[in-house]
């Protein structure tokens, strides 16, 4: 009677401990695979922002563009002379102001790369504990059999 009692015992430990690993399992899995759709959302959504930015910025520099050079080809009046060559005057504070706005999108594109980096970082950070984390119950229970035998 003892003998199948302890038998019992240790047939009960074990199913339990490998419930509890495919359990630890399927968890770290399913939290591994969203952490990786999340990322892989937000990444096509920063990249299809900055795509749209920079896509109206060359639409408004090519109509600016155009106006002045539309301007240029009129037959100008004494007045329209004068309205022209302020334009010209303003033209290079225009260029400038555009290049700066294609370099500040260039800097937040950059910024979103390394946040997009350091989230993948950490999702690599949280997979290495995770496995530890699974080693570590399987030592456990590896000692645990051991010391039931």
């Amino acid at each position: 009677m003892f003998i199948f009692y302890h038998i019992f015992k240790y047939l009960s430990l074990q199913g339990f401990a490998t419930a509890a690993a495919a359990t630890a399992a399927a968890t770290a899995a399913a939290t591994a695979a969203a952490t990786a759709a999340a990322t892989a959302a937000a990444t096509a959504a920063a990249t299809a922002a900055a795509a749209s930015q920079q896509q109206q910025l060359q639409q408004q520099l090519q109509q600016q563009l155009q106006q002045q050079l539309q301007q240029r080809l009129e037959l100008p009046t004494r007045l329209q002379q004068q309205q022209h060559q302020h334009q010209l005057l303003l033209l290079p504070q225009l260029l400038t102001r555009l290049r700066q706005q294609q370099q500040h999108q260039q800097q937040q594109q950059q910024q979103q790369q390394q946040q997009q980096q350091q989230q993948q970082q950490q999702q690599q950070q949280q997979q290495q504990q995770q496995q530890q984390q699974q080693q570590q119950q399987q030592q456990q229970q590896q000692q645990h059999h051991q010391f039931v035998r």
